[in-house]
């Protein structure tokens, strides 16, 4: 029969491995938001009608494949740049719940307390809201953007681009609440992720 303190003990150790787990996916998404960046169509001007949600995509894609009739405005999304400092280092805590779990399972007892008790402190230190201040840093701002194409999107030179009367394409690089005659003239939009 397991005695209450292995059971506590288990408890404990489990609790930090989620935070651990949780914390480490957390930072995944800080460190990578250009993955999570996405753009918000809307059938009709000034936001109204339906809408769609798209994240950013390596290729083109029709309108019709959006699930819209047409693309009336479109919101883009923005990413605030900022860091926080380090307030879990989790290779350090993750040596703490090994070294916790190897002396239970060594039935050193006080081994196994005094690394539980290191991860409540790096646990508690990380839960301060004190230290949950970010730092601005503009050079990581991104955000998203759009480009609109008549035809199927190329890519031609500038010369071919100046014998022809009309740009191919439009890019909405802020939120655009009327589209104009973009809104039945694109057929094609491609999503993008750029630093303003």
């Amino acid at each position: 029969m397991v005695k209450r303190r292995t059971k506590l003990a288990m408890a404990a150790i489990a609790s930090i491995g989620g935070v651990i787990a949780g914390g480490r996916l957390y930072l995944r998404h800080q460190l990578e938001p250009e993955k999570y960046l996405g753009v918000t169509l809307y059938s009709e001007p000034h936001y109204r009608g339906r809408s769609q949600t798209l994240t950013r995509a390596d290729t083109p894609c029709s309108v019709s494949e959006t699930g819209l009739p047409r693309v009336g405005s479109i919101r883009v999304q923005r990413y605030t740049g900022g860091f926080r400092p380090a307030v879990l280092e989790l290779p350090l805590a993750w040596g703490w719940v090994r070294s916790s779990i190897t002396s239970l399972i060594s039935r050193d007892l006080e081994g196994a307390r005094e690394s539980g008790s290191n991860a409540a402190d790096l646990m508690r230190s990380a839960l301060d809201p004190r230290s949950w201040h970010a730092e601005r840093d503009p050079a990581l701002d991104v955000q998203s953007w759009v480009r609109l194409w008549a035809d199927r999107p190329t890519y031609p030179a500038d010369d071919e681009l100046a014998g022809s009367g009309e740009q191919p394409w439009y890019d909405v690089l802020t939120d655009t609440p009327d589209l104009g005659p973009w809104t039945t003239r694109a057929r094609y939009l491609e999503l993008g992720v750029r630093t303003p």
